[in-house]
C-alpha cells in the first residue's frame, strides 16, 4: 500500500481514479468469479442458455460504448465512472433476489451498461492526465483494481468458508458495499476533461441517439488507421482468452476438481497478491517494446496453459497456472489501452477508446459463446483444452495478416 501511494502521490488525478478501479473491480469479483456456479448449482441452468447469458453481457456493450464514450466527451468523466459502479451496485442486488433465469438476465443487463459507462471513461481520464507515460500509468492504477479484488476475494472466502453464506447472502453484500464506495466516490473523485476538449451539443439524449446511429460509421472512420486495426484486432483475440477462460474456471475447480466455492476465491486471492507489485512493471513492457510483440507472445503462452490447467488438479498448480495467465493478461491490457490512446487525436479519444471498448465486447461474446459450444458437446476438461488450442491458432492466423 505504501508503494502504491508513493507512485501515485504525484499526480492529483490517479488516487482517485484507481480507488474508483478498486470499487469496480471489488464488485465486478463478486459478479464475475461466481455467476457461472450460480447458474450452474443455485439456478440449474443449460450450457448453452448460461454461455448466452454471460455473452449478452458482452453484446449488449457494443451498440453502447461508442455512444457513451462519446457522452463522456460532453458531460465529463466523472458522471459516467459513477454511474458505472452505482449500475454494477444495483445488478448485484438483482442477483442476490434472483430464483429464476430473467432475473439474471435484468442483472446482466444491469452489469452491461456499467460497463459501458465505467471503463471507457476510465480510460479516457488516464489519456487525459497521462502524456507520455501511459502505460506505466495504467499499471499503477491497476494495482488498485488488483486490491479490489483482493479484498473481494477475502470477503468471499471468509463468508463462503467460515460464515456459511450462500452466494445469494454474497451477492447482496457486494450490493451494500458498492451503495458505500459510489457514493464516497462522488466526494474524492476528480474531473479531468478541460473545456477546450469538451463537445457541446444542444440536447444531449439526441445526440447519444445519433450516435447509435452513426456508430458503424465511426468504426469506419477510425479503422482508417492501420495502428488502430492492429490495435482492435489484438484486442479481439484478448478478450476472448481472458473472458473464455476466466468465467468458466471456477466450473472447472468446483466441478471437476471438487474445491469449494470458497476456494475459488482463496485461489484467486493468492494469484493477485503474488503479482500485485508487478503491475507497473507489466504496463512499463508496452511503452519499451511496443504492441505488438509483447501481446502475441503472451496469447501463444496463455493459449499453452489454459490447455496446460486441465493436466493436474493440485491447488498449488491451479494458482501458479492462473497466475500467469493473468501476467500476459496483464502485459496485453495496457499495450492496446496505451496503443489506442497514442493513435487517436485529443479530440477523438474517447470515441477510439470507446470503439476499443467495442472490440472488448465483441472478443469476450465470442470467447463466452465458443466455451459454451464446447460445454455443450464435451466435459470440461476437453472444452478447456480445445479453447487454448483455438487461441494459439487464431494468434498465429493474426500473426500472419499483419506480416502481409
Amino acid at each position: 500500500m505504501l508503494l502504491i501511494g508513493k507512485s501515485l502521490k504525484a499526480d492529483f488525478h490517479l488516487f482517485p481514479v484507481g480507488y474508483m478501479t478498486l470499487s469496480a473491480n471489488l464488485l465486478a469479483f463478486f459478479y464475475r468469479t461466481y455467476i457461472a456456479l450460480f447458474l450452474t448449482n443455485d439456478i440449474p441452468t443449460a450450457a448453452f442458455l448460461l454461455s448466452s447469458l454471460v455473452a449478452l453481457q458482452n453484446i449488449v456493450q457494443i451498440p453502447l460504448r461508442i455512444p457513451l464514450s462519446e457522452l463522456s466527451q460532453s458531460i465529463g468523466r466523472k458522471p459516467l465512472i459513477l454511474t458505472g459502479t452505482a449500475s454494477y451496485t444495483i445488478s448485484l442486488l438483482v442477483l442476490s433476489l434472483a430464483t429464476h433465469w430473467t432475473f439474471v438476465l435484468i442483472s446482466v443487463l444491469l452489469f452491461a451498461f456499467g460497463i459501458s459507462c465505467f471503463w471507457p471513461a476510465v480510460f479516457s481520464l488516464l489519456g487525459d492526465v497521462s502524456k507520455t507515460n501511459y502505460g506505466a500509468n495504467n499499471g499503477r492504477v491497476f494495482q488498485f483494481s488488483d486490491i479490489g479484488v483482493l479484498l473481494a476475494s477475502l470477503i468471499a472466502y471468509i463468508t463462503l468458508q467460515y460464515l456459511n453464506w450462500d452466494l445469494r447472502q454474497l451477492f447482496l453484500t457486494g450490493s451494500i458495499l458498492g451503495v458505500v464506495l459510489t457514493v464516497f466516490g462522488y466526494f474524492i473523485l476528480n474531473e479531468t476533461l478541460n473545456g477546450s476538449d469538451r463537445r457541446h451539443y444542444e440536447s444531449l439524449s439526441k445526440n447519444f441517439l445519433k450516435s447509435l446511429r452513426t456508430m458503424v460509421s465511426t468504426l469506419k472512420e477510425l479503422l482508417k488507421s492501420s495502428g488502430l486495426r492492429k490495435v482492435y484486432s489484438l484486442q479481439i483475440l484478448i478478450s476472448y482468452t481472458e473472458f473464455g477462460f476466466a468465467i468458466f474456471l471456477p466450473l472447472l475447480v468446483v466441478d471437476n476438481y471438487h474445491y469449494s466455492n470458497s476456494d475459488v476465491s482463496l485461489m484467486y486471492f493468492v494469484s493477485i497478491f503474488l503479482l500485485i507489485g508487478l503491475k507497473k512493471r507489466f504496463g512499463v513492457i508496452s511503452d519499451r517494446f511496443g504492441l505488438e510483440r509483447p501481446v502475441i507472445f503472451a496469447l501463444i503462452i496463455n493459449g499453452l496453459l489454459i490447455y496446460m490447467i486441465t493436466l493436474n488438479g493440485n491447488f498449488a498448480y491451479l494458482i501458479l497456472i492462473y497466475s500467469l495467465v493473468l501476467s500476459g493478461l496483464l502485459i496485453s491490457y495496457p499495450a492496446v489501452n496505451s496503443h489506442a490512446s497514442k493513435f487517436s487525436t485529443p479530440e477523438m479519444r474517447g470515441s477510439a477508446i470507446g470503439s476499443l471498448g467495442v472490440f472488448v465486447s465483441i472478443g469476450r461474446g465470442l470467447g463466452a459463446i465458443v466455451m459454451g459450444v464446447f460445454l455443450n458437446f464435451l466435459p470440461l476438461t476437453p472444452s478447456f483444452q480445445f479453447f487454448g488450442i483455438s487461441i494459439i491458432l487464431l494468434t498465429f492466423i493474426l500473426l500472419i495478416i499483419f506480416k502481409k
